[in-house]
């Protein structure tokens, strides 16, 4: 399984490449960049909501329980690539 390194490219630019490669990253690398998503996102309570999502996968027993719950999040990657 590969890791998919945050790069000194912009956040879009690295969201855009989590995207095309999403099968080939790893649980912490989409957390890293769902954590930097996070402050952009336009509520209060939503930020809080992708903040438990991610404490949850952060606590997920396996890598495989993790990846699940990191495809579920998908969205937020999505709406952040689309120009939020």
């Amino acid at each position: 399984m590969g890791v998919v390194v945050i790069s000194n490219m912009s956040l879009k630019d690295d969201v855009y490449g989590m995207l095309q490669k999403f099968n080939d990253a790893d649980s912490e690398s989409v957390l890293a960049i769902l954590l930097q998503i996070q402050p952009h996102l336009k509520s209060n309570i939503t930020q809080k909501y992708l903040g438990e999502k991610i404490h949850a996968v952060k606590m997920a027993d396996t890598e495989s329980e993790r990846k699940k719950m990191c495809k579920a999040l998908i969205p937020y990657l999505n709406w952040y690539v689309q120009g939020n």
